[in-house]
């Protein structure tokens, strides 16, 4: 479709041109970042480094392959770069621990429950769900798989915040350094040319 002129319009969205910015907007931007960083640092000891790196690394891989990284995309780098350094670390702690520390523990664990089964189940336990003082133990086996669970999911909700703080920082570096927001158009001219 032609303009009066015989110009064709130009196809830019309104939001394409207010995703660029001056330099002052993008030196906020990358106070912003580095803000949010420094507190997730300070909670993560560290690891939230690990997201805007891997939202990097991403974002040049898909560059060089000629395309664009989307913000999902980028959150997904994000995330995962973190799980991978606190799946890493868990792996790291876990082979450092000496083994009769993991026995001690089953063995707290094991006489936690013995003495818990002696005593009865509160009253409203005990109407909700009758024979529930009757609980058979659980082997070392199940015990092991079930701890390895909730260190599975503490390095999931983990990786999830400080994957996402990571996340905006790195949204943040990327609008200062670029000067338009991860995902967006790039800002054109005005087209010229007739059809």
């Amino acid at each position: 479709m032609s303009q009066p002129n015989g110009s064709t319009p130009d196809l830019t969205s309104p939001r394409d041109e207010l995703s660029r910015t001056g330099p002052v907007g993008r030196v906020l931007a990358f106070i912003g970042g580095v803000l949010a960083l420094v507190a997730g640092a300070a909670g993560s000891f560290g690891i939230v480094i690990m997201a805007p790196i891997g939202m990097g690394l991403v974002a040049l891989v898909q560059h060089r392959r000629g395309r664009r990284t989307t913000r999902w995309g980028s959150w997904i780098a994000a995330t995962l770069s973190v799980t991978a350094a606190l799946g890493v670390i868990a792996i790291v702690v876990y082979s450092k621990v000496p083994t009769p520390v993991w026995r001690q523990a089953m063995h707290t664990a094991d006489s936690a429950q013995a003495a818990s089964a002696k005593q009865p189940p509160p009253a409203w336990i005990q109407r909700m769900a009758p024979g529930m003082a009757q609980q058979p133990k659980t082997s070392p086996k199940v015990q092991s798989a079930l701890m390895a669970g909730g260190i599975g999911m503490a390095i999931a909700f983990f990786a999830t915040f400080f994957g996402t703080l990571g996340w905006a920082a790195g949204l943040l570096f990327g609008f200062a350094i670029s000067g338009r927001w991860a995902g967006a158009q790039a800002v054109s001219g005005m087209r010229t040319d007739t059809a």
